[in-house]
């Protein structure tokens, strides 16, 4: 009884035309997977390279960026400095102004506690 398909028959040439061919095709696609593997792997190198190089020229920018904020800070907390210490040199000044004369009254001058600084 046969088994539902036909059987070639096949001489033993043939048979392995057939093989050197599949062979070859084989071959040829594995080829060209490596050759798109390849470019794949170059492409992916270059793009690694490219953040590489920005992670880096970013992190430059924040170490700056960091280092100015710090130096303005110092400068901010000096100005603070300078200016408490002219605040309460004006007060003694005002004060010593209103043990030594009567005119012009002290309520006329702005007090500089009461000043609103932008």
């Amino acid at each position: 009884m046969s088994k539902g398909g036909r059987h070639r028959i096949f001489t033993e040439e043939q048979r392995k035309d057939r093989n050197r061919l599949a062979q070859a095709a084989f071959r040829a696609r594995r080829s060209e997977y490596t050759h798109t593997l390849e470019e794949t792997v170059v492409g992916l190198e270059t793009i690694v390279k490219e953040l590489q190089d920005s992670n880096r020229e970013t992190s430059n920018r924040a170490d700056a960026a960091e280092a100015k904020c710090q130096m303005l800070k110092e400068q901010l907390q000096h100005l603070h400095h300078e200016l408490n210490a002219a605040l309460l040199e004006n007060r003694q000044l005002l004060a010593l102004l209103d043990s030594t004369s009567t005119t012009p009254s002290s309520s006329s001058l702005i007090d500089p506690s009461e000043a609103i600084f932008i």
